[in-house]
């Protein structure tokens, strides 16, 4: 299914809400997710983290499965299996965004053509909550997910802390493969980077104290301490042999929403 995101305006979505029972159906077919820099503390304790390379930037990922479109951590009934939830799953269906003119400002967009999004028709108010008030003013979805993504950024420093680890020279490609269940055959996962641990060791002092200073340490042992957690992760390929259809595409779901006069703006 190809994704509709736009900026989140009151005169085109004025008439849009959320269904009150929603599930996390849509990331069935996503092997990474999202993640931000304030979350790998709580992250790193049921989901291996790694990064990718978009537009030649390091982003941040929850690594959430090992063949091609199939989340090990959704399960048939829409639920999230891992005990901690990314903030990009739980803000679905809406998406922190940059105005395509900038760049920069941040906006807040929405996955238009989601089985979640839904329209005054056949849906009655109790099992509907509206994305804007009748006078135009955020709803209490949107509220909630202005809230959140105000607070990441507000603590957010992924981008600039794996900036640093790639100018060091720390980041390497991730090799990762496991088997097949029914057939045995090798399975390789390609795009995924890590921190080389050894070339963290071998710092310069100078180096090391800076990346310490800039806070990037918590997010580095964070992933560190992840790593392992891809051995639970083949457990439960293995445990799960029959692929799942998944219904959408897998891995980064950046999003750079239109032009002025059709972005919700944060501030």
């Amino acid at each position: 299914m190809s994704i509709q995101v736009r900026g989140l305006n009151a005169d085109r979505h004025h008439h849009l809400g959320l269904r009150r029972q929603r599930d996390h159906r849509f990331f069935n077919g996503h092997i990474t997710v999202p993640l931000w820099g304030p979350e790998v503390a709580q992250a790193c304790r049921c989901l291996p983290i790694g990064f990718l390379r978009e537009r030649g930037q390091l982003q941040l990922v929850a690594i959430t499965g090992l063949r091609q479109r199939e989340n090990l951590f959704v399960d048939a009934a829409g639920r999230w299996l891992a005990d901690y939830v990314p903030a990009h799953v739980r803000a679905h269906p809406f998406r922190f965004a940059r105005r395509q003119e900038d760049g920069t400002t941040p906006v807040l967009a929405l996955v238009e053509n989601d089985r979640d999004v839904v329209g005054a028709d056949g849906i009655s108010v109790g099992n509907r909550e509206a994305l804007f008030t009748e006078h135009g003013e955020p709803g209490p979805p949107t509220q909630w997910a202005m809230r959140l993504f105000r607070e990441l950024l507000r603590q957010d420093r992924a981008g600039e802390i794996l900036e640093r680890c790639d100018r060091l020279g720390l980041v390497i490609p991730w090799e990762i493969q496991t088997e097949e269940p029914r057939s045995g055959r090798v399975i390789h996962v390609d795009g995924l980077h890590r921190i080389d641990e050894s070339r963290l060791n071998a710092l310069a002092d100078g180096d090391f104290l800076t990346l310490r200073r800039g806070g990037g340490l918590a997010l580095i042992y964070a992933h560190l301490i992840s790593v392992p957690l891809l051995a639970n992760l083949k457990q439960r390929l293995r445990s799960r042999p029959a692929q799942q259809a998944a219904t959408t595409s897998e891995g980064l779901d950046r999003v750079v929403a239109g032009d002025d006069e059709e972005l919700f703006e944060f501030y």
